[in-house]
């Protein structure tokens, strides 16, 4: 006998799925010859398989294989095993679950052991099923509503879809969303046999594409099975395969049906290892790839991902944003599982444009007051302009939100058309009743039509209004030593809402010797009527002594004492011919002296009035003017002595700085012309009368005071040395603050040399600025308008301020309008030092000289009001000193509405500007700030409407 035992099994086992058939799996296994067949030929296999690894026999099959029956096309070369190759197909199984496999030959001894398959397990399945081709997946456009703006509507599809009938075993995972504008060429490859010697091939090969590898395909594979086995890989979804050619000039065309492979550089490839072929006479044939037609993305390809959550939902939708309106777009879906996704689905209809309509509202719209009259509003281009062009947008407007108050239509509409693309739009809404409340709303328009809806701004109403006007003027007069009174009438136009309240400012503008001075700065020193220096003398300890000198223009003083009165120290400059006169005043200060000198009658040059030269000093008793400065320090050998002792002026106030001066020049254009004729000066909407060629300072200041809006003026003239037929006039705006418009000239002049014209000029000396009110002398001081409601004229005292300060005021008015007060109106005058009338004198005495003379003698006042001293005494006699109070009437009228200001004259003095419809008291309080005036009442009587 010979020996012999149950054979061993195959050496390999494979198992993998079969494509397209979620219900089977293929074993490949390899024959079992001598020795392993133990000395006994096998006659067939047994194959089990089960759902659990330990192979129970509750969850067990099997079968018994012929070993005639199972033959495969692989070559025994393949993968360079060197068997022969079986095949047998696994089938009825259930797709997703997993199943374990194991393989035993047999032969006359018996069966033998089982080998598992590589790999140990595997689960049935394929690709998720394809849609259903009549409502797998539709396309439809999205219609704007309450829900769905313009945007979303003209810039979108849904994508809807229903699952695929069939997951085949493995959940669906996710969907993959494609979408174009327009088809491109589809990728072509050939896979191609080459046979040198044209016999017949046998054997079989395996394909790749992007990693992943097909299943062992016969080398007579039908179009249908290659077609299959690459719609099997997880990386192709669709082909199309056309086979050509008989054995062995097979040529499979594979046309790439939802990929692009040219677009990321891919190409099928042969598998050598599991590619095996041979023909009749034993040569080697062989495979190639050739990329026959390069494809290319559709135009305009996007795709989106969209998972899938829920196993069990049936319906799906998706919205596809930022598209084209008016432009058609083909959709495709593709389903997936844990193989890949399958064939793709492409919609019905086969393309849809999202639509294009009617615009969106305006975006940004904000509503804001333009001024007393006029409302402004802003907008930005609609979110979607519905798919075409905003050629226009319009802008209603009414006083009632349903916008029908003309005969059921808005009281006002505008058509505004865009250019430059303006971001954002504006519009102002004029012509509009202060105060009254607008509505507005903005509608955006294309060729189809307006948008559905008004854009509506932020707020959706407003009143036209502004920040309260100032109060028409602001009087400020002398209360005591350290108050002021301040006059002004309400706001003539609260701006389109009350005024709530008013606040007044001031600041101070002058100079006290030994305070800390403003003056620094240059806008806290504005609007003095005099040139202010100062003379300081300190050392480093206290005990300067010795003298010094001043000199002015040229000429100097004797020596003065560091210790000298104010007294002293005038009469010394006074003596000077061009000092003229002066005030001075002193104060101790740092281990030392400071006296303030104010010029009264020294303006500066006649070309521009202010700035005067600096008094200049010497130590030096041998100095001439010329070598006096405006420092010194003293040195042995001079007259100033104490440690570090030294004398500097400076410049604190300059006349007229501040204010606004304009020069109007008349002349011919020869020195021998005589000129003749007038001329006439305007502001804005007033106008002087007519005025002679040679009008004098006198008659220019009073026609320009009579001009409503210029107020108080400063005019100088004089007669130009080189032509004394040609004129200048100086102007300075004491009342009109800040930067003045040039006045404009009318001039009907002619001069006898026959030169034409112009022969009158206006140019600007110096600019009018406003002052800042902060610093160590400001303040402010808030009124509650409801306070002075029904009143005429608004009063009061400003208190606790420094004598002898010269200080400037202004006054605005709020009305709820904005984070801040309006516009201000300054003081008139410009400046005024909180003064009180002096104290009478005391210890009067009257004695007789003779029969007509009288000795009067008296002490001086114990107060001087706070002023720099008292220039003179008021002595009055009176025979009975019961008579009456004398009574004076004043008496203004006119033809029509009465306007403007006047002042009153007494004994050389004057009153500021006092309003045409001033009150008793305002009246009374201009008055009695003449210096020259005593105490007095005063009432008003309107007896008509215009006087």
């Amino acid at each position: 006998l010979k020996p012999s035992g149950p054979p061993l099994p195959p050496a390999v086992v494979e198992v993998a799925r079969v494509a397209n058939d979620p219900q089977s799996i293929v074993l490949h296994f390899t024959s079992v010859s001598y020795p392993e067949d133990r000395g006994s030929a096998v006659s067939g296999f047994v194959i089990e398989w089960s759902t659990t690894e330990n192979f129970r026999p509750t969850t067990s099959f099997n079968t018994t294989l012929n070993a005639r029956s199972v033959s495969s096309e692989r070559l025994p070369s393949h993968d360079n095993i060197g068997k022969e190759f079986n095949k047998f197909f696994i089938e009825n199984l259930t797709p997703g679950r997993k199943y374990f496999v194991r393989i035993a030959a047999m032969n006359d001894s018996g069966v033998g052991p089982f080998a598992p398959s590589q790999p140990s397990s595997i689960t049935p399945g394929a690709k998720p099923s394809d849609f259903d081709s009549a409502i797998g997946v539709t396309i439809d456009a999205l219609i704007a509503d309450s829900t769905t703006s313009v945007m979303e509507s003209s810039s979108s599809l849904r994508v809807s879809w229903r699952a695929p009938a069939s997951n085949n075993g493995f959940h669906i995972s996710n969907y993959l969303i494609e979408y174009w504008i327009s088809d491109s060429m589809n990728e072509v490859q050939d896979i191609i046999i080459q046979s040198i010697s044209g016999s017949p091939v046998y054997g079989a090969f395996a394909l790749a594409f992007e990693g992943d590898v097909t299943d062992s395909l016969s080398v007579n594979s039908s179009a249908e099975a290659v077609q299959v086995a690459l719609e099997n890989l997880r990386t192709i979804r669709s082909v199309r395969v056309w086979r050509s050619g008989v054995n062995p000039d097979y040529k499979w065309s594979v046309t790439f049906l939802s990929e692009y492979p040219s677009s990321s550089g891919s190409m099928i490839t042969i598998i050598q290892d599991k590619s095996k072929l041979i023909d009749d006479i034993g040569e080697t044939p062989s495979l190639r790839v050739d990329l026959v037609t390069r494809g290319e993305l559709p135009t305009g390809y996007n795709s989106i991902v969209v998972p899938s959550e829920e196993h069990s939902k049936v319906h799906y939708e998706y919205i596809l944003t930022e598209l084209t309106a008016g432009q058609p777009y083909k959709v495709q879906v593709s389903a997936s599982n844990d193989l890949g996704f399958g064939r793709p689905h492409a919609s019905h209809p086969s393309e849809l444009a999202p639509p294009v309509q009617k615009p969106s509202v305006p975006t940004s719209i904000i509503l804001q007051v333009a001024s007393r009259n006029s409302l402004e509003v802003f907008f930005s281009k609609p979110e979607s302009n519905g798919g075409d062009a905003i050629s226009l947008y319009r802008i209603d407007w009414d006083t009632n939100q349903e916008f029908d108050s003309a005969d059921g239509v808005p009281i006002g509409s505008y058509t505004y058309i865009p250019s430059n693309h303006c971001e954002p739009c504006s519009h102002q809404i004029s012509a509009l009743v202060q105060g009254q409340n607008y509505f507005v709303r903005v509608y955006s328009y294309n060729s189809r039509g307006y948008s559905f809806e008004p854009g509506i701004p932020t707020p959706s109403f407003l009143s036209p209004k502004t920040a309260a006007d100032p109060p028409e003027s602001l009087t400020i007069s002398p209360h005591s030593d350290t108050a002021i009174d301040i006059q002004f009438p309400p706001s003539s136009n609260d701006g389109g809402a009350p005024v709530k309240s008013y606040k007044v400012e001031w600041n101070g503008m002058g100079y006290i010797a030994g305070l800390p001075s403003p003056n620094r700065d240059y806008l806290s020193a504005l609007y003095s009527p005099y040139n202010v220096q100062s003379i300081l003398v300190t050392a480093d300890d206290d005990n300067v002594s010795g003298v010094f000198r001043l000199a002015f223009r040229g000429h100097s003083t004797d020596d003065i004492s560091v210790r000298a009165t104010a007294d002293d120290l005038r009469n010394a400059l006074e003596m000077l011919p061009t000092v003229g006169s002066i005030t001075v005043s002193k104060e101790s200060f740092s281990n030392g002296f400071v006296w303030a000198v104010t010029f009264l009658t020294d303006y500066g040059n006649e070309s521009s009035f202010g700035p005067i030269p600096s008094l200049s000093i010497s130590i030096n008793p041998t100095d001439m003017p010329d070598l006096f400065a405006t420092e010194v320090t003293s040195v042995a050998g001079t007259s100033l002595l104490g440690t570090g002792a030294r004398i500097a002026v400076n410049n604190e106030l300059v006349a007229f700085k501040g204010y606004e001066q304009q020069k109007l020049t008349t002349q011919c254009k020869s020195t021998n012309g005589l000129l003749s004729g007038y001329f006439s000066l305007s502001i804005g909407n007033t106008r002087t009368k007519e005025l002679p060629h040679d009008v004098s300072a006198m008659d220019l200041k009073r026609e320009l005071e009579n001009m409503r809006s210029i107020g108080e003026v400063k005019v100088l003239r004089r007669i130009k040395q080189s032509n004394q037929n040609a004129f200048e006039w100086t102007i300075i705006f004491l009342e009109k603050l800040g930067n003045v418009p040039m006045l404009s000239v009318h001039d009907h002049l002619a001069c006898s040399d026959g030169s034409v014209g112009p022969f009158m000029y206006t140019v600007e000396n110096a600019q009018g600025v406003l002052p800042r009110m902060d610093g160590p002398f400001a303040g402010e001081v808030e009124l509650n308008a409801l306070h002075y409601v029904g009143r005429n004229v608004i009063s009061h005292t400003i208190r606790n301020l420094t004598r002898g300060m010269r200080y400037h005021f202004r006054v605005s008015a709020w009305n709820g309008y904005g984070e801040s007060y309006g516009q201000s109106r300054h003081s008139t005058p410009a400046t005024i030092i909180p003064v009180d009338k002096p104290g009478p004198p005391t210890s009067i005495h009257m004695t007789s000289v003779d029969n007509k003379t009288l000795k009067i003698s008296w002490s001086a006042a114990l107060s001087n009001g706070g002023f720099q001293g008292i220039s003179k005494y008021s002595v009055e006699l009176a025979e009975n000193p019961s008579a009456y109070n004398e009574v004076q009437q004043i008496t203004i009228s006119a033809s029509d509405s009465l306007s403007g200001k006047f002042k009153l004259g007494f004994d050389g003095s004057w009153t500021r500007l006092i309003p045409a419809n001033a009150d008793a008291s305002q009246i009374s309080s201009a008055i009695t700030a003449m210096p020259n005036m005593g105490g007095i009442s005063a009432n008003t009587n309107q007896s008509g409407l215009n006087s």
